[in-house]
């Protein structure tokens, strides 16, 4: 998004408060780079918020202070960024590792009792210590039924990361899965054809009137990936048509919509995208699957 549509975009009071979570995850997971460029952003829209936007601009500057090479990183504006911030984080853990012998340790006890927050973050730098002998430990936790669908997501990730290969049988929203460990995207943007094209059918849809819409759809669209990884739905979404990516587009737009701004005119959407009549006990499908990802991982009802 360019600098002029930036300065076009205006954050609703819902909007904000879901940049607020995701500014705490970056921050939790030492994503400072990506903090940064999230921030820069945020500074550029309009609100109605001073407090807010004053809140914003301090920590962005704070940041920019005390982590210069993730500042210079986002400056370059290139490619290499997400590799270069990458490559920062495995040298903060690899540094933390050495001060403290007992660091992988911690973050294998912090699965049992940390905060869903802190138990990724945990895997994340687990990953990139790249201690094998973590594997029986994450794969013990992969089995507890307690498990939320992103830890299990984010275990299959680090499993992978570690080199572990071969097939996992879990527990996962009422159904018991198979997945291959090493077939888990490893990343947002590895999600196979054609599920994240359905974010990009928002984002065709929404960016001439509300680009914002697109922003939180990309996001959201990732999480219930993530959410539903592994099974009978997300296998089945693979072999979507071209009426299949309207149908959830649609209920996308739809859901994100009702999150963002407490309400919104479902039959118009259903119109802009055809939904007809016989595509109709789909969309109601898919929007329920979308309702009840909103109302476990946020509370949020839509």
């Amino acid at each position: 998004m360019d600098g002029k549509s930036r300065g076009e975009l205006i954050l609703f009071p819902k909007t904000i408060d879901y940049y607020q979570i995701e500014l705490t995850k970056l921050l939790e997971k030492e994503a400072y780079g990506e903090a940064i460029r999230t921030l820069e952003f945020l500074v550029s829209c309009r609100t109605d918020d001073g407090r807010t936007n004053e809140e914003w601009s301090t920590l962005l500057e704070w940041l920019r202070t005390e982590f210069p090479d993730a500042a210079r990183a986002d400056e370059d504006g290139d490619d290499e960024d997400p590799i270069a911030e990458a490559d920062l984080l495995r040298s903060r853990v690899s540094q933390k590792a050495a001060r403290d012998k007992q660091y992988a340790k911690r973050l294998l006890e912090s699965l049992s009792r940390g905060s869903l927050e802190a138990q990724l973050h945990a895997l994340e730098q687990l990953a990139l210590l790249d201690d094998e002998s973590a594997a029986g430990t994450l794969l013990k936790k992969l089995s507890d039924p307690q498990v939320h669908p992103f830890v299990a997501f984010k275990l299959l990730q680090t499993l992978a990361k570690l080199g572990i290969e071969g097939e996992a049988t879990f527990g996962k929203l009422g159904e018991i899965v198979t997945v291959d460990i090493e077939r888990t995207p490893a990343g947002p943007d590895r999600f196979p054809e054609p599920l994240p094209f359905v974010a990009d059918r928002v984002r065709e849809m929404a960016e001439t009137d509300d680009p914002t819409i697109s922003i939180f759809a990309k996001q959201t669209w990732e999480e219930f990936l993530i959410y539903v990884y592994g099974t009978t739905l997300y296998n089945g979404m693979h072999e979507m048509d071209e009426q299949g990516l309207d149908v959830w587009a649609s209920a996308l737009h739809t859901a994100v919509a009702h999150a963002m701004y407490g309400g919104g005119t479902a039959e118009e959407l259903q119109d802009r995208y055809g939904i007809t009549d016989s595509l109709l006990p789909a969309w109601e499908g898919a929007y329920a699957s979308l309702a009840k990802f909103f109302r476990d991982v946020s509370g949020v009802r839509v």
